[in-house]
Parts: C-alpha cells; sequence; structure tokens
C-alpha cells in the first residue's frame, strides 16, 4: 500500500504535517523514518512537469511546527519556477536535437553535391535569388544573388521562367520542366522543379 503523504504527491497535493506524533497510525513507517532523521514536521508540495508530478519541494523541521500560509505560498511559487526551469531546459533540449539533425542532414545534402554538376539555388517572393549552392565559381554566385531572372538571363528566357514560377506561387502547386540554355556561347540543359 503506498503511504498516504505519497498518494497524495502523486495526485498532486501538497503534504502538510505539523507533528509526526499526530499523524494516522498507518503512516508509521513514515513516523519511523521522521524520527530516525530527525524531523517531526514537513511541508511538502509536488513539482509538476505538462501535469505529471517529477518531484518534490519541501520544508522540514526538527521540532513540530505550524506552517503558515506563506511558507506554503512560497514552496507552491517555488515549485512553478522549478516547472518553468525544467519546460525549458525540455525545449532547450529540443531545439539543440532538432538544430544538431538539421546541422547533419544539410552536411549530408553538401556531400551529395560535392563534385557533381547539379546546382541549386532559392529565391524569395519577388523572386531574387537569396541562395545557390554549388555555384559553378564564387564570381558567378556573387553575380546571381539579390537578383532576378529577368537581370541575369536572356529575356525570352526570363519571362518564360517568371511565368512559371509566378504560377506555382499562385497555385502552391509544383511544376518540372526541362530547358536547354545557350549563354555566353555555351549550352547547359536544365532540369527545373
Amino acid at each position: 500500500k503506498v503511504p498516504d503523504h505519497l498518494a497524495r504527491l502523486n495526485r498532486s497535493e501538497s503534504v502538510l504535517i505539523s507533528s509526526f506524533k499526530d499523524i494516522d497510525p498507518d503512516n508509521e513507517k513514515l513516523a519511523e523514518l521522521s524520527r530516525s532523521i530527525d524531523v517531526l514536521a514537513m511541508l511538502v508540495v509536488p513539482v509538476n512537469l505538462n501535469g505529471r508530478v517529477i518531484g518534490a519541494l519541501g520544508f522540514d523541521n526538527n521540532k513540530p511546527t505550524t506552517w503558515t500560509d506563506y511558507e506554503m505560498k512560497m514552496l507552491v511559487e517555488v515549485a512553478g519556477y522549478l516547472e518553468i526551469a525544467h519546460r525549458d531546459a525540455h525545449l532547450n533540449h529540443s531545439r539543440l536535437m532538432v538544430e544538431e539533425s538539421l546541422r547533419e542532414s544539410e552536411e549530408r545534402f553538401r556531400l551529395a553535391l560535392r563534385n557533381s554538376p547539379v546546382i541549386m539555388f532559392h529565391q524569395d517572393k519577388d523572386l531574387r535569388y537569396i541562395w545557390n549552392h554549388n555555384p559553378r565559381d564564387e564570381q558567378a554566385n556573387n553575380f546571381i544573388i539579390g537578383k532576378t531572372d529577368h537581370e541575369i538571363l536572356p529575356t525570352e528566357l526570363a519571362d518564360r521562367f517568371f511565368a512559371i514560377k509566378n504560377e506555382i506561387m499562385a497555385t502552391g502547386v509544383g511544376q518540372r520542366f526541362e530547358t536547354d540554355i545557350v549563354y555566353m556561347g555555351q549550352t547547359t540543359y536544365w532540369d527545373c522543379t
């Protein structure tokens, strides 16, 4: 049988004992323990996390004590701070795990594309290039960042890309198309998604 004071803590209730001399005989083991560690009175409040008791916080005294409302409120408040600290620590740990997973995923992505002919880029809602991975050279990368297709491609091709990208943004439905581009005397083949 679970002792009454533990059952109350498990139900997220506070335990207030002014004197172990006055407790229920069913709690004789607790009274015996209290005498062995020279504790005759205790006030304990549960510490919760996400609605579950994860610990307890309390005061004890080696003589019978009439606990005050102030002492009870202080313990409840500190237990609340502990709950916030535990929750924040858990969230911080979760965030760090997500960040590490993202770093690992990005590293795998970079390794997969290294030494491949694949060039990847991203554009913002104004269709300006904001990111480019695996550019042919750093000068080309610096040239396109911040620019639109109309600023870097022949007009006919830029118009085609602009129409497709606007349709994708308007509908939210992706598209895939292939095209070859002759630029500065070189033909390249693009598979665009």
